[in-house]
C-alpha cells in the first residue's frame, strides 16, 4: 500500500512506500484505499507519488527473473478465467464482472468485457465518492475502518479476477464493518452478520457437496450487499446544500447523527 501516515490533530506529514503483493487483485484495493486517505487529507500526495514512483522504477530495475514472471502472471490470470477451451471451475469464482462475461455466449465476451469492466469502474467510482464524504468528518479510527471496510467488500464487485480463497481480504472488510456497526452505524449489524453466514455457507456446500454450488448467485449477494452499504451511507450524508449554506460559527450536523423516532433536535438554550 501506498502509505504511511503520522501526525497530529493539526497537520499530518506523510511518506510513501509500496507493498507489491503476489496477488494483483490487493493493489486495486490498496489503490482504491491511498485514494480515500488522499480524499480526506492533500498533504499525502508527494508521500503517494513517491510509492508509485518507487513502484515503477522497482519494475523497471528489477531483474528477468521477477519481472517477466509476475506479467506473465497477469496473461495467465485472463486466460484461466475466459479461454474458452479450459475447464472452468466457476464454484470457486467470485468475482462479478468474471462471472457475468462466463455466463454470456463465447461470441459475445470480448465485447462483455467492456460493459462489465466499465460499470466495475463506475462502481468503483462511486465507493470512492460516497465513502470520502462519508469518512470526511470521522475520527481517524472510524475513518481508517470504513475506508477498509469499504475498499475489501468492494473486491467482488470490481475485481476481475477473484477466486473464492481472495476473499480473505473481504474478511477484513467485515471485521471493520463489525465493529463500525456497534457504535456509528447500528443498521449495518445485520448486513455483517448476513455476509459472514453467506460466505461461510456457501464454502460448506461446495467443500462439502451438499448442495450444487451457485457462484453467480453468492456474488450477486455479495454485491447487493455492498450496495446497500454504499445506500444506507449516502443516507445518512449530509445533504450538498446544507454543506454550502452552513456559515462559519454555525453547528453542522455530523454523518451518522439521527435522532430517535418522535425526537427533536433541544435548542442551545435548554443544553
Amino acid at each position: 500500500m501506498s502509505f504511511v501516515l503520522v501526525g497530529s490533530e493539526k497537520e499530518i506529514c506523510s511518506f510513501g512506500f509500496v507493498f507489491v503483493h503476489h496477488f494483483t487483485q490487493y493493489l486495486i484495493i490498496a489503490g482504491l484505499f491511498a485514494s480515500f486517505v488522499y480524499w480526506r487529507d492533500r498533504k499525502i500526495l508527494p508521500g503517494l507519488a513517491l510509492g508509485v514512483v518507487f513502484w515503477i522504477v522497482f519494475l523497471f530495475l528489477a531483474s528477468p527473473q521477477i519481472l517477466l514472471p509476475w506479467l506473465h502472471g497477469l496473461k495467465l490470470a485472463e486466460l484461466y478465467f475466459f479461454d474458452p477451451h479450459l475447464v472452468h471451475r466457476t464454484f470457486i469464482y467470485t468475482s462479478l464482472p468474471a462471472l457475468s462475461i462466463l455466463n454470456l455466449p463465447i461470441e459475445f465476451r470480448d465485447g462483455a468485457k467492456i460493459v462489465c469492466y466499465g460499470a466495475a469502474a463506475i462502481v468503483a467510482l462511486a465507493t470512492l465518492f460516497v465513502g470520502a464524504r462519508a469518512c470526511k468528518r470521522l475520527q481517524k479510527r472510524e475513518f481508517f475502518l470504513l475506508a477498509l471496510t469499504l475498499s475489501f467488500l468492494a473486491m467482488p464487485v470490481i475485481e476481475p479476477h477473484l477466486l473464492f480463497y481472495d476473499l480473505s481480504g473481504a474478511a477484513i472488510g467485515l471485521l471493520g464493518l463489525w465493529a463500525l456497526s456497534k457504535p456509528e452505524m447500528q443498521k449495518l449489524v445485520g448486513v455483517s452478520a448476513m455476509l459472514w453466514l453467506t460466505i461461510t455457507a456457501y464454502f460448506l456446500i461446495f467443500a462439502f457437496q451438499l448442495l450444487q454450488p451457485q457462484p453467480l448467485v453468492f456474488v450477486l449477494i455479495l454485491s447487493g450487499a455492498y450496495l446497500q452499504i454504499l445506500r444506507y451511507l449516502m443516507q445518512q450524508m449530509p445533504s450538498i446544500g446544507t454543506n454550502l449554506s452552513a456559515l462559519p460559527g454555525k453547528p453542522v450536523s455530523l454523518p451518522f447523527e439521527t435522532l430517535p423516532v418522535g425526537a427533536e433536535p433541544q435548542s442551545p438554550a435548554s443544553r
